[in-house]
Order: structure tokens, then C-alpha cells, then sequence
């Protein structure tokens, strides 16, 4: 591939990373600074010289912004023991047990 072309598809991927950041802290505001820094960091990157190199930067450009949601969920995480019990526990192995003489 020639350096404008390139330089065209990484241009694609970060207008595609800095989406992914707009939506992203339009949800999450507290986490817009590490967010867009991280954006930044990665975008400020010169364009590959490769395929195989647009590539790996294309799997790296995922592993990003699917961390931002992993962080999210980790801070969701119920602090109950209660409630951690039933998460680690969960699916069971066994349904619970209704019957008619219960009822």
C-alpha cells in the first residue's frame, strides 16, 4: 500500500477511535480526561508503513476502547459480600427447587 493510502486508512481508524470517545464520555463524563488522553496518545502516532502494521494497530485501537468499558464494569461491581456470593456462584448448577407443595 502507498504511503497516501496509508496515511488515508489511518486517518480512518483514529476519526473511528475519537467516535468511539465522543460516545464513550457522552455516557461516562468522569472519565472523559483519561479517555481523551489515552485518544490522544494513540492517535499521535505516525501512520503505519505497513499493512501488517495497520493491522496490529487496528487490534490495538480495539484492545483501547474496549478497555474504557472493561474499567466501567470493574467499578460497577457490587462491594455485598452478599451480592459477590451470587455473582461468583452464578449460573448454578441446579434450578431452585419449586414444586406444587411448596407453592
Amino acid at each position: 500500500m502507498n504511503d497516501v493510502q496509508m496515511t488515508k486508512e489511518w486517518r480512518h481508524v483514529c476519526d473511528r477511535v475519537e467516535a468511539a470517545a465522543d460516545r464513550h464520555v457522552a455516557h461516562y463524563p468522569d472519565m472523559e480526561d483519561a479517555v481523551r488522553r489515552q485518544t490522544a496518545h494513540f492517535c499521535a502516532q505516525a501512520p503505519p508503513a505497513e499493512t501488517e502494521e495497520l493491522l496490529d494497530r487496528i487490534l490495538a485501537a480495539n484492545d483501547l476502547t474496549a478497555s474504557w468499558t472493561r474499567d466501567e464494569e470493574a467499578a460497577e461491581v457490587p462491594k455485598d459480600r452478599v451480592d459477590e456470593s451470587s455473582i461468583e456462584s452464578f449460573p448454578a448448577s441446579d434450578p431452585p427447587n419449586w414444586s406444587p407443595t411448596i407453592i
